[in-house]
């Protein structure tokens, strides 16, 4: 979702989710609320602030662009939706915010979901990156076959003496218009390019449109290309395929080699041709097309114009072309991904009369990679470690407010528990408390020290080793413990238990600079795992471990 409205989404959100609390306020009887006439139980007081949390948790995952933030929207403006309905005469206006959210949750999944074009785009350039990537380093020898002011240009770029460029991942911004007299639109994109005997171009457009967002999606591979415009990630309005889109993205993409991937220039499949010492003309043949571009540089032996009469300007929303001549004059050259490249370009079309000359589209290039490998697609993903953090609080937070009824389960075949852990803070002599997950291991109950596997130890484990007697909380039962660390065998053995409840378990500790502790809470007498010596809903009542 594009800035301006995600954040227009999630300050309404965050509203929204605040205003929940005043039905937590009247149900927890902390003071009355004039704006609610009807009655409000403890429980469902309860309910009020637990819907308020996970609404502005959800908008704050919308917030950090996290993955799939659209399904944690949607389930809110349900669950919230479903809350409003018991107090609805009171609290009704309630439902045009949670319209708001399912509507951006409807839009998040059009643009993010696996049906979208980003995961056509990931699905695609992940494909042309698991092509092999290595390749020689260009010599003074590959350019012997080279025009002189091309030779020039490509001992100039710095790409002499580096590996032969055989993909580039690329990331730009800028601005495109439709026509002379249409309004510019402001875009950022994304653009995976290969080259060899299969050439390929994947290209990702984020526009706005008077604050809508477009998309726009070209895809070139071998020699077919297609075209995608879609309003708001939904609706369609161009698809634009055929002989001309693919003449003239075969244009597209030998201008991409001479602009971002000089290297390339060594290709077989051009032929050149000598114009002057500033000029140069080339024939680039892929498949069945051979398209025909004058390249033009300056004293400083740069690239500055390509200009092409084999490319075609779509119209009535792709569904028809004309030939047009085409022109890209760039400038503004400095060091980007280890080769002097230009920065900034035109895109021009010279349209017949009245219409003209004009520029339709304007690029600055912010960053270039060459022969970048694929995405990692085998390392499990984490939320922020903010998200981490507030869920952590909140839970805490219900346990304490519920007087431990809420937060608190037993294991399940294939699943972990959760425990409450009270610790004696190392530095402070105060009490701590930590929910942890946990299965059990005949009397002993095993957790592990992760840290919601962030870097550093965390600060309950620090606090048990100093202090190894505590007080555990259970769904049934309290009960004194006393904390160690596996060891050799033992480890090994709970460790793989806990990769039966969590198959990314490896993954996960792999982002750790060190072992992850498991740790063993042991009863501190024989019949202690047994007793209910103190309930977890008298936590509030006695808060001293024994």
């Amino acid at each position: 979702m594009r800035t301006a409205l995600r954040w227009m989404v999630v300050a309404v959100g965050v509203v929204h989710g605040l205003i929940h609390l005043f039905g937590a306020v009247k149900g927890f009887g902390w003071a009355d609320v004039d704006r609610l006439d009807g009655p409000i139980s403890t429980t469902m007081g309860v309910v009020w602030f637990f819907t308020a949390v996970v609404v502005i948790v959800a908008v704050g995952l919308l917030a950090a662009g996290a993955r799939r933030w659209w399904i944690a929207v949607a389930g809110v403006a349900v669950a919230s939706q479903m809350v409003i309905a018991t107090s609805w005469a009171d609290a009704k206006a309630g439902t045009f915010a949670n319209l708001i959210l399912l509507v951006a949750a409807v839009y998040g999944f059009a643009a993010h979901g696996p049906r979208g074009v980003r995961a056509e785009y990931h699905r695609r350039t992940t494909a042309a990156l698991a092509r092999p990537s290595e390749g020689d380093v260009l010599t003074e020898a590959d350019l012997v076959r080279l025009p002189e002011p091309v030779a020039a240009y490509v001992r100039h770029t710095g790409a002499v003496g580096q590996p032969r460029v055989l993909r580039f991942r690329a990331a730009i911004h800028g601005r495109i218009r439709a026509g002379a007299d249409k309004p510019w639109m402001a875009f950022t994109g994304e653009q995976v390019n290969t080259y060899g005997a299969d050439p390929s171009r994947l290209f990702l457009i984020d526009a706005t449109m008077f604050g809508l967002p477009i998309d726009v999606f070209h895809a070139y591979v071998g020699s077919h290309a297609t075209m995608r415009v879609k309003p708001c990630s939904i609706f369609t309005m161009v698809d634009a395929t055929g002989p001309e889109m693919d003449r003239s993205e075969t244009v597209t993409v030998f201008n991409d080699m001479c602009i971002l991937a000089p290297a390339a220039l060594i290709d077989g499949s051009i032929t050149w041709k000598v114009v002057d010492d500033r000029r140069a003309r080339a024939t680039f043949t892929n498949g069945r097309y051979a398209i025909n571009a004058e390249l033009v540089f300056n004293d400083r032996h740069e690239l500055i114009d390509f200009v092409s009469d084999d490319r075609s300007r779509s119209l009535a929303n792709g569904t028809s072309f004309r030939p047009e001549r085409w022109s890209t004059p760039i400038s503004e050259y400095r060091t980007i991904g280890g080769r002097s490249l230009a920065t900034f370009g035109e895109a021009r079309t010279h349209a017949p009369d009245p219409e003209g000359e004009f520029t339709y589209l304007e690029f600055h290039l912010d960053d270039i990679a060459y022969n970048p490998s694929p995405p990692m697609t085998n390392t499990p993903k984490l939320p922020p470690r903010w998200f981490i953090r507030l869920f952590w609080t909140v839970h805490r937070g219900l346990f304490r407010l519920t007087g431990g009824r809420f937060g608190l389960r037993r294991p399940k075949p294939g699943g972990y528990g959760l425990l409450c852990l009270e610790t004696i803070g190392r530095r402070t002599g105060q009490e701590r408390r930590v929910m942890l997950g946990y299965f059990e291991d005949g009397s002993n109950f095993v957790t592990m020290a992760m840290n919601g596997w962030g870097e550093a130890e965390p600060a309950w484990w620090l606090n048990l080793q100093a202090r190894p007697g505590v007080q555990m909380h259970l769904v049934d039962r309290s009960l004194a413990v006393i904390g160690r660390r596996a060891e050799g065998e033992e480890r090994e053995r709970l460790w793989a238990r806990w990769g039966q409840i969590d198959e990314n378990l490896d993954g996960y500790a792999a982002r750790r600079p060190a072992q992850t502790a498991v740790v063993v809470l042991e009863p501190a007498s024989p019949s202690a795992s047994s007793s209910s010596a103190r309930s977890p809903r008298n936590v509030e009542a006695d808060r001293h471990p024994g």
